[in-house]
């Protein structure tokens, strides 16, 4: 089983009280539960880098404890994932913060963008859920990319970042 990385302190408090080792041992069961109707996506487990400087950074506010983040921030700044679908119609929420320096986000399957969500907030939301519907065609079907690409900010925001938590794809129909 795949280990996610965390520093030495197992039991000190997290976010909404729970402990380090009950974090750590929810994420290591999400890396587990694929299957062809649930997919869970831990957001430092990319494929490539299309541009930008993607880290991992250690986020108190997290419910999952980490992020992973784009910090030489840019527009166009992408990261790509991989993905085994099945043709028909698929949830994708993305667990993200929202924050007056956070740009908007593209949603791509197989090259097709699915959609966007301006991830701009005058006050921060450290874990804010969207969600996208993918249409998979025989065409599309079977391990194709997953690409998150920040396409533009918000006139209000600051910058063109882009901090995700977690990537989950639920088979609808």
């Amino acid at each position: 089983m795949p280990k996610i990385y965390r520093p030495n302190i197992k039991n000190q408090p997290v976010a909404g009280g729970l402990t380090r080792a009950t974090v750590e041992s929810v994420a290591n069961s999400a890396i587990q539960s694929n299957s062809s109707t649930h997919i869970t996506i831990i957001p430092h487990a990319y494929d490539s880098v299309g541009t930008g400087d993607w880290q991992y950074r250690i986020d108190n506010l997290s419910w999952s404890y980490f992020n992973y983040n784009n910090d030489n921030v840019g527009d166009g700044d992408s990261i790509t994932y991989k993905a085994n679908l099945s043709v028909g119609t698929w949830t994708c929420r993305i667990i993200l913060k929202k924050a007056d320096y956070c740009g908007i986000l593209g949603v791509y399957w197989s090259g097709t963008k699915q959609g966007e969500v301006d991830c701009y907030a005058a006050v921060d939301e450290p874990n804010a859920i969207v969600n996208y519907t993918i249409t998979v065609t025989s065409d599309s079907a079977g391990w194709d990319d997953l690409k998150l690409q920040l396409d533009g900010k918000n006139a209000s925001a600051s910058d063109y970042a882009v901090e995700l938590k977690c990537i989950s794809l639920w088979k609808t129909s």
